[in-house]
């Protein structure tokens, strides 16, 4: 006979087995990555959400060298301004820099009077057009003038009355033809980082948060090309989720330090300065007369080297911007112009054609600007986007330590052992994750993104795919 301990173990036993067994849906273990740290990247990948295309638009016969436009199909953002490189074939050939998700361009001659305007696709990273003539007056033409006799004309001409100046180029893009009226309406892109490197941080991306755009003055010089007569990067810096006192930093990779004739910043209602002390006050960064960073073969400008001196903690948190019930701290924005004296102004895009010597002989294209945060006060701990290499200045000791996976022998940098980045990139401004929750949560999207290697969901961090609990939200 069962005794009456043993009937009531074995009754215990059956209603947690039959429990177990009717467990809803509700009590299932969750599926899917529970962190970044959970996702299975390509090795290859290197986490870019826009690049370079390369650009050919060959001009009909009986049409006058006049500007090309390449822009969005929306017609909202300019991406290039250029003249023809070639007499012969009759054609221009360039750089753009565009979101990754963008698969046709609008391409645009002059005023759109001469030619037929075009949406061309962008196929296998380059974009190729031949333009269709319209009929036009050619009377009118002799109308036109060319004031500073550039070859571009004054309503094309962004410095009618400069020669050595022409266009202004922006990425992420955004100013609207010049001889259409519009005002000048520029997008920004972000970057966003992880500041505890080489050690995992917890993948909020907004240690250190900066809203970015770049400004490229160009000569033109008729069938060759466009050289760089200043470069005006400008800084946001939006949010600061973390307790170190990072500095931020941005280096033109192969452009010699002395190629730059000066560098100058200002806020946005502020004067231009070659004086950087209200910046640069932790006393461990050194310039040059120029006002590049000294030490350093590539031309190095440390924008501060204290981020928290610029965007001050209001209180209420350890942190600025990122706890929403905390006090918000409207960003603030720093201007630099970097100016290149003739001799060694860099030829505008991603190569250097034959006839660019004795001018120059380096180019700039965005792949080229490679910006980085210093790490709490510590000269050689640099954080910069995956695979971009560190700057002269940085302690090797680091790669290969704790989560990090860097082979500078390879060109892998700032990776961990399962590809997963200390920095982003984004062609967007980017509406950041709240203290502590990680991307994947904030941006369902990325984790498929990053999976695949970057070739699904290539539009993630638009604002209409966050999930808005886990976003800071501007007061």
């Amino acid at each position: 006979m069962m005794s009456g301990k043993n009937f009531f173990l074995l009754s215990i036993s059956a209603i947690i087995l039959l429990f177990s067994q009717c467990k809803t849906s509700d009590d299932e273990e969750p599926t899917g990555p529970q962190t970044m740290r959970d996702l299975n990247v390509p090795a290859g990948f290197n986490y870019n959400t826009s690049h370079n295309v390369s650009v050919k638009v060959i001009i009909p016969e009986g049409v006058p060298w006049r500007t090309t436009y390449v822009m969005s199909t929306d017609e909202s953002n300019t991406f290039l301004k250029a003249m023809p490189t070639d007499s012969v074939e009759r054609s221009m050939e360039s750089y753009i820099h565009i979101p990754t998700y963008m698969d046709h361009v609008l391409i645009r001659y002059a005023d759109g009077t001469l030619c037929e305007t075009a949406t061309v696709p962008v196929v296998n990273g380059s974009v190729e057009h031949t333009l269709t003539k319209k009929k036009f007056d050619a009377t009118s033409l002799s109308m036109e003038v060319d004031t500073d006799g550039d070859h571009v004309i004054d309503p094309e001409d962004d410095y009618p009355n400069d020669s050595s100046r022409a266009y202004n180029i922006f990425y992420p893009g955004g100013e609207n033809m010049k001889n259409r009226g519009t005002n000048v309406v520029i997008p920004w892109a972000s970057y966003a980082f992880e500041d505890l490197w080489p050690g995992y941080g917890d993948y909020d991306f907004n240690d250190v948060v900066i809203d970015f755009y770049y400004m490229v003055v160009v000569c033109n010089t008729l069938f060759h090309g466009q050289y760089i007569v200043e470069v005006h990067p400008s800084y946001k810096i939006r949010a600061i989720g973390a307790t170190f006192e990072n500095g931020f930093g941005m280096e033109m990779m192969g452009i010699p330090h002395e190629h730059v004739a000066n560098i100058q910043w200002r806020y946005d209602d502020g004067s231009w300065s070659d004086d950087f002390s209200s910046l640069l006050t932790e006393g461990y960064v050194s310039l040059r007369d120029n006002n590049v960073e000294d030490g350093q073969d590539d031309a190095v400008t440390i924008v501060t080297d204290n981020v928290e001196n610029i965007l001050p903690n209001p209180g209420g948190s350890s942190f600025v911007n990122t706890v929403q019930s905390a006090p918000y701290e409207p960003p603030v924005t720093i201007h630099l112009k970097i100016e290149f004296p003739w001799e060694n102004r860099p030829f505008y895009g991603c190569s250097i054609p034959w006839y660019a010597y004795p001018w120059t002989t380096t180019a700039l294209c965005y792949d080229d600007v490679n910006p980085f945060i210093i790490v709490d006060g510590e000269r050689g701990k640099e954080v910069h986007l995956p695979d971009f290499p560190p700057t002269d200045l940085v302690n090797m000791s680091y790669f290969g330590t704790q989560n990090d996976d860097s082979d500078p022998a390879t060109g892998r940098y700032y990776k961990s052992v399962n590809n997963l980045p200390w920095a982003i990139d984004i062609s967007y401004s980017f509406e950041y994750p709240l203290e502590k929750n990680d991307i994947i949560f904030a941006y369902p999207e990325f984790v498929g993104w990053a999976e695949s290697g970057g070739s699904v969901n290539p539009d993630w961090y638009l604002p209409e795919h966050a999930e808005e609990s886990h976003v800071y939200q501007v007061p």
